[in-house]
């Protein structure tokens, strides 16, 4: 199917909060990549909570939901976003782009950098800035190449935070199931769909998936529907019906029991508050 994109699909910027600027517990379509260079924030992520300070980076996926209380300011941070589509299909070697989309048990989320590391990481984040501002020629290639370079850098300072994920045999396949599902996800999914495509049986997909990944499937291919039907709410004029029947659900009473159930709210709710939001931004300026 073709995926609607309203932003563009990497974008970073550069933020320094002086005073309250918590954000409240969300999920979005979104990969990113935090790193923190002043300050000190608390991340709750699916109910575990992490602290975040100098020198530091987290990376939460896509699907987590998380919110976010600075402890100490100013909280000065440089944050990287990326749709699942940039980074499932831009980032080549499958234990870099696991360190974003694999969630075996235990992952640490944050990882230490020495100032010498950290700053080579900054720097790459201000190439990355610039590439997203001029978007020039291959931008995206160029783009995704930086973020490997980043992913390398830390990588080599210390390959242990990523020897739990290196370690964990079918990673590739899963990495290649992942992919799959982004792109299908509209479409009737279940194990044995899986199975029949991978060539693995149903039951090494369903154990191996739910231990790198951390979902199972049916909940894996619920949350990139509901992900993705946020940013139709967000950015385009469908309506209700017709968002429902993008993801997938034909029946809108399905849908909106469904996108309640992952989210706490109807999608209309979900719709209208962003709204708000919006309007309320307008006004501040």
């Amino acid at each position: 199917m073709e995926k609607y994109a309203a932003n563009n699909p990497i974008a970073v910027y550069q933020k320094t909060s002086l005073a309250f600027d918590n954000m409240s517990s969300h999920f979005h379509h979104l990969y990113e990549i935090i790193l923190v260079e002043e300050g000190i924030a608390e991340f709750d992520i699916k109910g575990e909570k992490f602290q975040v300070g100098q020198n530091q980076i987290i990376f939460i996926s896509n699907l987590e939901k998380h919110s976010v209380k600075i402890l100490q300011y100013p909280y000065k941070r440089t944050v990287i976003t990326m749709t699942t589509h940039f980074t499932l299909f831009n980032i080549k070697e499958a234990i870099l782009v696991s360190v974003l989309s694999h969630r075996p048990p235990n992952f640490p989320y944050v990882f230490g950098l020495s100032d010498v590391v950290f700053k080579k990481v900054r720097r790459l984040a201000l190439d990355l800035i610039t590439e997203c501002d001029l978007k020039d020629y291959f931008w995206i290639n160029r783009s995704a190449a930086i973020i490997t370079g980043i992913l390398i850098d830390i990588y080599r300072f210390n390959p242990s935070y990523f020897d739990q994920i290196e370690k964990s045999d079918g990673t590739n396949v899963i990495l290649e199931i992942q992919k799959y599902i982004s792109s299908h996800f509209d479409d009737d999914i279940t194990l044995e769909v899986l199975a029949d495509k991978f060539f693995f049986s149903t039951f090494y997909i369903s154990r191996k998936f739910k231990e790198i990944t951390g979902y199972n499937i049916k909940n894996y291919v619920i949350l990139n529907r509901i992900s993705y039907a946020k940013e139709l709410l967000r950015y385009s004029k469908k309506s209700i019906t017709e968002v429902g029947a993008s993801i997938g659900y034909e029946n809108i009473n399905q849908f909106t029991r469904i996108f309640k159930q992952y989210d706490n709210q109807t999608p209309t709710a979900y719709r209208n508050s962003y709204l708000n939001k919006a309007s309320e931004n307008d006004l501040m300026g």
